[in-house]
């Protein structure tokens, strides 16, 4: 235990990007900034706790949020992975690098595509429109009770969704379906399938809380699984495990919304398993930030929920210990003002903060190439041997101890 470090939390904000990336014109995301076109478009946006972190310092706000008298460190980083999603910004910041570019399909599921799945997996669906499930299960739920055929539903990110009646098809069936889909669109470059059992009746449907998502494995060994070789515990919250195919995970708690993501992480830091030196490492995503309001273009909105996640900060921060660090970033952006639909490439913020670790005035870690430098800063914290062609900021972080 050379560092000396006990609790390491990541918190992903999911979708917040702070500035478009040099290849952002390839992905139809020039000038794109989540944040700065939030702060300029909302009502208001009030966030200090953030700021003192030194968050103003990335992007220009509205109001005095630059400082250089940071409470904690502050930098950006950007993506060598070739996708905008979820899968991809989760998969870098724990050390793995894809060179795929996750597809979606925002305008459905290309007929040629759908033939080969019948072909391939027996089943022919019905749907196949860019819908919120449960409009979906509105459109087409009395459609599946009488053709028998499972709905399917696109979305803006790399996901689809396939649904059936837990009376028509039972959930372990509708499981199968979904594996069975996943392994047959990888070569079309699907990063997950998520399986929507329903029930209820006509007009009145209603998903299940068997919902289920699979998702592509990670081509090679994370973080999470080096942390779990050298006996430290791993505790994620909310999609993680799924995003990690359950590999290098000591335990995960639901986070369906970034109130009870936020409530779950706490209790992880209160009660979750250590090791015999108060080691463990926390992998958390708040993800109302983009499936409720990014999506959904509703600008306010997301402001409303920065605000309160500010509002949760000091709460995060008492209930951390003197020897733990928090780290706050986002997987990739999805800028609301954008007329483009879905994510856009941006790089995300990094801010860390611990008791331990003083900036004193130092606290700018500056641009990183990429996101995987969260990864090689959490090897350098708990002593572990990687591979990974990152760069650690961990040196950073203790130069002035």
């Amino acid at each position: 235990m050379r560092k000396g470090i006990e609790k390491t939390i990541v918190l992903v904000l999911d979708s917040l990007g702070i500035g478009d990336l040099p290849d952002s014109h390839f992905h139809n995301s020039r000038n794109c900034n989540t944040l700065s076109h939030i702060n300029e478009k909302a009502d208001s946006l009030h966030i200090p706790n953030l700021a003192k972190l030194g968050i103003g310092n990335l992007v220009y706000l509205n109001g005095s949020y630059r400082t250089s008298d940071t409470i904690g460190f502050y930098g950006k980083m950007g993506s060598l992975s070739a996708s905008k999603d979820s899968v991809s910004g989760h998969w870098e910041l724990m050390g793995v690098k894809s060179s795929k570019e996750f597809i979606n399909y925002s305008s459905g599921i290309p007929e040629e595509i759908l033939s080969k799945l019948l072909i391939k997996t027996g089943n022919d669906f019905i749907g196949n429109k860019n819908l919120k499930p449960e409009a979906a299960l509105l459109k087409f739920g009395d459609l599946h009770k009488k053709t028998k055929k499972p709905i399917i539903i696109t979305s803006d990110d790399s996901i689809i969704y396939i649904a059936t009646h837990e009376e028509i098809i039972p959930k372990d069936e509708l499981y199968t379906i979904c594996k069975k889909t996943l392994k047959n669109c990888e070569e079309y470059n699907l990063a997950r399938v998520c399986a929507l059992p329903f029930t209820g009746t006509s007009k009145n449907y209603s998903i299940s809380d068997k919902k289920r998502v699979f998702c592509t494995a990670p081509p090679y060994s994370s973080i999470l699984e080096l942390l779990i070789n050298t006996e430290i515990p791993v505790h994620t919250v909310g999609k993680i495990s799924d995003i990690f195919s359950q590999k290098g995970i000591t335990s995960s708690k639901s986070g369906e919304n970034n109130e009870e993501a936020i409530e779950n992480t706490l209790e992880i830091m209160a009660k979750g398993i250590r090791d015999e030196f108060n080691q463990s490492f926390i992998f958390a995503n708040l993800p109302d930030f983009d499936s409720v309001y990014a999506h959904n273009k509703d600008i306010q909105g997301y402001a409303n929920a920065l605000e309160e996640f500010d509002r949760n900060f000091p709460k995060i921060m008492r209930s951390m210990g003197e020897r733990d660090i928090l780290i706050i970033t986002a997987d990739h952006g999805n800028d609301p003002t954008s007329s483009e639909p879905g994510h856009t490439r941006e790089y995300v913020p990094l801010l860390v903060y611990s008791a331990l670790l003083k900036p004193k005035g130092y606290g700018n870690l500056g641009v990183r190439k990429t996101m995987s430098d969260v990864a090689k800063t959490i090897a350098d914290i708990y002593d572990i041997e990687t591979t990974f062609t990152a760069d650690s900021f961990w040196d950073n972080l203790i130069v002035l101890l």
